[in-house]
């Protein structure tokens, strides 16, 4: 049976790695793939897209298909 698990956890040394939750595997052996995690996101601030977003006038016309509703 194969499946995948994603957890996460952190090097205590090259060889040593500590998850932060157990793994619910039988004894055996395994294929890990590790990824390293980085902070790539900028931290979000008001205000921070401001001028880069434009609405265009049409924007605020009405919609044919609710014409009748308004």
């Amino acid at each position: 049976m194969t499946f995948a698990l994603v957890t996460h956890g952190e090097m205590i040394d090259p060889t040593t790695i500590k998850l932060k939750e157990p793994i619910p595997v039988e004894k055996g052996s395994l294929r890990i793939i590790i990824e390293k995690e980085t902070n790539s996101m900028k931290k979000i601030s008001f205000g921070m897209a401001k001028g880069k977003i434009e609405i265009l006038p049409e924007f605020y016309d009405p919609i044919e298909d609710f014409k009748e509703y308004l």
